[in-house]
């Protein structure tokens, strides 16, 4: 029960994550910027190593160790970025990408390395 309280704000961004992932897209107009996609891949993926990490920082109230950084802030959202692939492959109306997969990674290692800037701050 600690570790769903502790963690529950990144927990609730992964659920809204996976459904966002999985739910069907409806038609929408051509956007003036290709592979808006993977922009949103990005920003995703970067928001939910910072929540992972200010989870993890007890609302940024301590520093933590960089083993706990990297596997919250890096590692955590590149397997979940993975596994909603991985599920959107099983999907009629969605397809796994590996490309996605890889901007899922960008964004994840974009907010390691933010997340290792604001650590250092706070001790």
């Amino acid at each position: 029960m600690i570790f769903l309280k502790k963690y529950a704000t990144a927990i609730v961004l992964s659920v809204v994550i996976l459904v966002i992932c999985l739910m069907p897209m409806p038609k929408t107009p051509t956007l003036p910027m290709t592979d808006f996609d993977k922009l949103v891949h990005v920003l995703m993926f970067l928001g939910a190593s910072g929540v992972v990490f200010f989870d993890n920082t007890n609302r940024l109230k301590q520093k933590i160790g960089l083993q706990r950084i990297v596997w919250g802030s890096f590692v955590f959202p590149l397997l979940f970025g993975g596994f909603v692939e991985i599920l959107q492959s099983f999907s009629d109306f969605r397809t796994g990408d590996w490309f996605d997969f890889l901007f899922d990674g960008v964004g994840a290692l974009c907010g390691l390395l933010l997340c290792l800037v604001v650590n250092r701050k706070i001790g």
